[in-house]
């Protein structure tokens, strides 16, 4: 199954990108290299955020509140977790490692 980013605003909007890797909102799909990716509901929505905000950096008390809607003093170690299972399901090695960590700040999602 090919997935390719089209010239319709609508179909586009329901699409996100990051290298080699589409995530489909519509379809609540990921695909990398035209394959598809298994993930849970909240890894897709964590993966939908950072995708969302590429290129900058996304800090973990705001990961927190915007993707597992807490708004209260919480243990943000179980997004390590979430970050972890979402680089194997997406195979990310070394050498393309589109979410990388700031150490103690959060996460950003590179081109």
């Amino acid at each position: 199954m090919s997935v390719q980013l089209r010239n319709d605003p609508q179909e586009e909007e329901q699409l996100i990108s990051v290298r080699n890797i589409v995530l489909n909102r519509e379809n609540h799909q990921v695909f990398k290299d035209d394959l598809e990716v298994h993930h849970t509901k909240r890894e897709f929505d964590l993966f939908e955020y950072l995708l969302q905000k590429k290129g900058k950096v996304c800090e973990r008390i705001e990961i927190i509140q915007q993707v597992w809607n807490i708004y209260f003093d919480y243990d943000t170690s179980i997004i390590d977790v979430y970050i972890n299972g979402l680089r194997k399901k997406l195979d990310l090695g070394e050498q393309e490692n589109h979410i990388q960590t700031i150490r103690g700040v959060g996460y950003i999602v590179k081109d």
